[in-house]
């Protein structure tokens, strides 16, 4: 009985091999006739045209997607800069019209802004280099007692140093004058009246050879005048002063008797000026000076050097003593600071007026390519 269900199972399975291996071979045949018929169609003229067709209308597709992305690109970005959304093409090109003339205004705005921060930048540089020359002028000033300016000392340094001197045998004149106390209001221009001469270092007779040999050889980079100094006898019939004129009006420092007594004798014939009360009596006068600074040198040159108040004691050369000089400089770094902070303020706020601007502008640009 086992027996005969086997082999009825048996040829059952046999059976069921037989009929799936024709439908394999049926699935095959009919994928065949598939790709026979797909070839078909693809070299009939018909079907050609259906394929272009369908790719024509896949890349219309992909047109009018990028056409509706674009839309919103456009309407985001015409939101940002206040302009009209995409309805048709007439606020379309109304709107472009105005966001070129938009960008054009945001230019124009970015290059005066860039200008103005430019200008603040530039002078800020002209300013700390001003702040740099007076921390370097102010630290030499406490170092010593003399208004004479660093970069001529620095000259008259070299000199000494390398000739093996000392600053006293190659004084500066302004090392050596200043003004009387009670000629105070005559001292700005006293000081304007005597700057260049004060500049000049004054070489005695022993030591004339050794300078005037290293000044030939050496390249100073700056601009030394001196006088060669010889002593001079003091004439018993000498004059005294006239109290009208400059040379009263200076208090020569009696270190050196060859030194004092050659700045007296020069002072006295190059710099006899009268001070002059009023206009009327500067004119009468051949060799003249004001308190305002107004110099009168002979029957036809007259002068006045107002590039700085005559009042600026930074400016002064003459006297053995720059307390007030000093605390003249100090004040003017002072201001110096404080417009190199109100100059970074600007900038700084330059850069936040410029930042939006710019951001405004980059929508603009990019609006105008979206059109």
């Amino acid at each position: 009985m086992l027996t005969q269900e086997l082999e009825s199972t048996s040829q059952q399975l046999t059976q069921l091999q037989d009929e799936q291996t024709q439908c394999d071979r049926t699935l095959e045949y009919l994928r065949q006739e598939e790709k026979q018929l797909e070839i078909s169609i693809s070299n009939d003229s018909v079907g050609q045209r259906l394929q272009e067709l369908k790719r024509e209308l896949e890349q219309r597709q992909k047109e009018l997607t990028s056409k509706k992305n674009q839309t919103k690109e456009y309407d985001r970005l015409a939101q940002q800069l206040d302009l009209l959304p995409y309805t048709d093409s007439t606020t379309f090109y109304a709107a472009r019209t105005k966001g070129e003339k938009l960008k054009q205004d945001i230019d124009e705005a970015l290059q005066t802004l860039v200008a103005r921060r430019d200008d603040e930048i530039a002078l800020r540089s002209d300013l700390q280099k001003q702040q740099a020359k007076l921390e370097d002028e102010l630290k030499s000033l406490r170092s010593r007692k003399s208004q004479i300016p660093k970069t001529n000392l620095d000259i008259r340094d070299r000199l000494v140093r390398d000739l093996n001197l000392s600053q006293s045998d190659l004084p500066f004149v302004g090392e050596l004058l200043q003004v009387r106390l009670e000629a105070q209001e005559w001292e700005g221009a006293i000081e304007r009246l005597l700057r260049g001469f004060g500049l000049c270092v004054l070489v005695s007779e022993a030591h004339y050879q050794a300078v005037n040999a290293y000044v030939y050889r050496t390249d100073l980079k700056e601009r030394l005048v001196y006088y060669r100094v010889t002593p001079a006898v003091t004439s018993p019939t000498q004059r005294a002063l006239n109290p009208q004129q400059i040379p009263h009006k200076l208090e020569i420092k009696q270190d050196n008797d060859t030194f004092s007594q050659w700045l007296r004798d020069r002072l006295v014939r190059k710099f006899s000026y009268v001070c002059c009360d009023t206009v009327e009596q500067f004119q009468h006068e051949t060799l003249a000076i004001t308190r305002s600074g107004l110099l009168k040198h002979g029957a036809e040159r007259h002068e006045k050097d107002d590039r700085f108040q005559i009042s600026d004691r930074s400016q002064y050369i003459l006297g053995w003593n720059n307390a007030s000089k000093i605390r003249a400089l100090e004040t003017e770094l002072k201001q110096i600071n404080q417009e190199l902070t109100q100059i970074d303020k600007k900038v700084q706020q330059l850069e936040r007026d410029r930042a939006p601007t710019d951001a405004t502008n980059i929508v603009a640009a990019r609006l105008y390519e979206v059109c």
